[in-house]
């Protein structure tokens, strides 16, 4: 009770949000990854791939702006002059 089943999430690999539009108030982002595969002749070909599509409402797309800023804070290396918190 009170536990969150997070065996079933999916996990999400991206490398690229390449497109986003809108409509009828839900928000969408394209999610892209590279593949690399063989080719016919054994030369490796570099392809992009859907990886997921996100909807949402516009406090959804906010909200998910507000935490990626976080978390691009959080992960940019300070300098040395930047006091620690």
């Amino acid at each position: 009770m009170g536990t969150i089943d997070i065996g079933h999430a999916p996990l999400i690999y991206f490398e690229d949000a390449t497109a986003a539009g809108g409509s009828g108030g839900v928000g969408r982002i394209l999610l892209t990854a590279a593949l690399q595969e063989l080719d016919e002749n054994g030369q490796v070909v570099v392809r992009r791939a859907t990886v997921a599509h996100l909807r949402g409402n516009l406090d959804a797309i906010i909200s998910l702006r507000d935490l990626l800023t976080k978390l691009e804070q959080a992960m940019t290396p300070r300098g040395a002059e930047d006091p620690i918190n």
